[in-house]
């Protein structure tokens, strides 16, 4: 190596000293487990948790189990697990992940879909959906069933957002065990 190139990198490692800690830790990824070992999926920071009451349709109830980063006020990543009480059976799978896009769009503030494409996801049906939320805002959702329980990436943030780099990574993350 050079003395030239000596100098610029003793100079660039001298210019790193000085970023913040916090700094490089938002450009840090990081892997949670969730749910009794029933998944994993990477947030762009450390999620935060909560679990919250709620019903189907028919009025059986569950718990959703939920991790969120809010970067910046701006925008939003948000891993939710929903436990039903059954198996709904595997030729019912889309019929329950379509039930949950409705009643997300038939909210007065819901998200109206632009896009919903249906796939597979590690051999299961999934959706992804890309749409407009009540607020103005750009969300993009994706969904898949494993047995009881649903399994949704949410992301929300400014019109423009929903297939950047980072969201898509996001969504490609999601490994279900």
């Amino acid at each position: 190596m050079s003395v030239k190139a000596m100098t610029r990198f003793a100079a660039l490692c001298t210019l790193l000293l000085f970023v913040p800690d916090d700094a490089v830790a938002q450009q840090a990824w990081h892997t949670i487990t969730g749910l009794e070992d029933s998944f994993t999926v990477e947030f762009p920071q450390v999620p935060k948790y909560h679990t919250a009451p709620n019903a189907t349709d028919a009025g059986t109830k569950f718990t959703m189990h939920i991790y969120w980063v809010e970067l910046d006020g701006d925008r939003t990543y948000m891993a939710g697990i929903a436990v039903y009480p059954k198996d709904p059976g595997a030729g019912n799978y889309r019929r329950v992940l379509q039930g949950g896009l409705d009643r997300i769009a038939n909210r007065p503030s819901g998200t109206k879909y632009a896009s919903i494409d249906w796939t597979q996801h590690q051999g299961l049906p999934a959706f992804d959906a890309v749409g407009q939320t009540g607020s103005g805002r750009e969300a993009r959702m994706y969904g898949v069933m494993k047995g009881s329980r649903a399994f949704t990436l949410t992301y929300v943030g400014p019109i423009g957002s929903s297939r950047s780099a980072d969201v898509n990574r996001f969504i490609a993350s999601l490994r279900l065990r």
